[in-house]
C-alpha cells in the first residue's frame, strides 16, 4: 500500500471547496477547522496503527510536498517499493504541481 500524507489544513479546505460547489452551505469558524483537524488526526493516527498491525501488509508512507517539490526522489521510491520495474522518469512526469490549490 502507498499512503500519501498531506496536511489535514489542506484536505478541509478541499474538501469545504466540494462542498460550497455542491451549494452546501459551511461554516468557516476557527473551533470547526481545530475539531476536524484533531478529529481527522485522530483518525490517521488509528489507520497507521491497524496498518502496522496487519500481517504481510508493507505500506511506504509519502508526503505529498514531498512528492510535488521532488517526484523523481518519489518515483523512485515507489518503485523501489513495488519491485523495481517501473519506468521511474514516467511516473515523475505525471506529476502536476498546477494541481496543488490548496496549500497549507
Amino acid at each position: 500500500m502507498i499512503f500519501i500524507e498531506r496536511h489535514l489544513s489542506e484536505v478541509l479546505a478541499s474538501q469545504d471547496q466540494m462542498l460550497e460547489r455542491r451549494g452546501e452551505q459551511v461554516q468557516h469558524t476557527p473551533e470547526r477547522q481545530t475539531r476536524l483537524c484533531d478529529e481527522y488526526s485522530r483518525q490517521v493516527q488509528a489507520l497507521k496503527v491497524l496498518l502496522a498491525r496487519r500481517p504481510g501488509l508493507d505500506v511506504l508512507f509519502l508526503k505529498r510536498e514531498e512528492i510535488l517539490r521532488d517526484s523523481r526522489a518519489a518515483a523512485e521510491a515507489m518503485n523501489r517499493f513495488l519491485g523495481g520495474t517501473y519506468n521511474v522518469a514516467a511516473m515523475a512526469a505525471e506529476v502536476d504541481p498546477q494541481l496543488h490549490r490548496q496549500r497549507w
